[in-house]
């Protein structure tokens, strides 16, 4: 997963359950990966491939949208 975020700059932050609990029960996680994007889980298991890569080239298009928006103001 890490290289599918990189190839597309999408700045990104590995963080095990484990570590802070609130999110276990804050979103009844059971098992690993999860993805959580903006605060809200996007996919609870491991997608397959071209799900991660499609959801992942929108989020860059998202992403460089804001970014424009923002050089705007």
């Amino acid at each position: 997963m890490k290289k599918r975020f990189k190839e597309r700059g999408i700045p990104y932050k590995i963080q095990y359950v484990e570590e802070p609990p609130e999110l276990v029960e804050r979103y009844q996680l059971k098992r690993s990966p999860n993805i959580i994007v903006d605060g809200e889980p996007v996919y609870r298991g491991m997608p397959n491939l071209s799900e991660l890569q499609r959801y992942l080239d929108e989020l860059k298009l998202r992403i460089r949208k804001h970014q424009l928006q923002s050089e705007d103001i």
